[in-house]
This record gives structure tokens, C-alpha cells and sequence, in this order.
């Protein structure tokens, strides 16, 4: 299994491109299905949106300062021969280190 980390512009982006593979409205993030169909297999999503990164410094009362990550986020795990679709080989990313990952 392989993980498709996606990086959208925005969440109107990501909307679109999962009415794309879907072949469905998704019109909100309660739209976004538990899975989706690629390449004729059943794969799993993870509507994240926003993310923040720790930004090392603390604010007066100790607690984290984050600052937000650039995009809107979702991740989908496949199989590994899994064709990835064009809606989101365009938005697709490699972090080296993945905020939330499946299993």
C-alpha cells in the first residue's frame, strides 16, 4: 500500500478534484466519502484541511506557537499498483516527515 499525500490550494480545489474521482458532488467536507474508487480499487481517505507546524518559539504562557502550513490537505492510501488519478497527481506531494499517516 502507498500513501498519495495531496496538497490542494484550497478547499474548494480539493472539492473539486474529489467530485472529479468520485463522479459525485462534493460540495463540503462532511461530503468527502471514507473511500474512493482508484483504478478499479477501493482506496481510503483522510480529509485533513488545515494543518499547522510548531514553530519552535513559545508564547507568555509556555504554550506552542504554530503558524499554518500552506494548502488545504488529504491523504488517500492505495495499493501500491494503483494508477493515481489526474486530479490528484497534479496536487500530489513527498514530506519527509508526514503529519498523519494510515495503519
Amino acid at each position: 500500500m502507498k500513501t498519495l499525500f495531496l496538497r490542494f490550494p484550497d478547499e474548494a480545489a480539493a472539492l473539486a478534484a474529489f467530485s472529479t474521482v468520485t463522479g459525485q458532488e462534493v460540495a463540503t467536507l462532511g461530503d468527502v466519502p471514507p473511500k474512493v474508487v482508484v483504478s478499479g480499487m477501493l482506496c481510503d481517505v483522510d480529509p485533513i484541511g488545515a494543518l499547522t507546524h510548531a514553530t519552535g518559539s513559545v508564547d507568555a504562557e509556555g504554550a506552542p506557537i504554530v503558524e499554518p502550513v500552506e494548502g488545504w490537505h488529504a491523504n488517500v492510501w492505495t495499493p501500491d499498483e494503483a494508477v493515481t488519478p489526474e486530479a490528484f497527481a497534479a496536487v500530489e506531494v513527498f514530506p519527509a516527515t508526514p503529519d498523519r499517516v494510515f495503519g
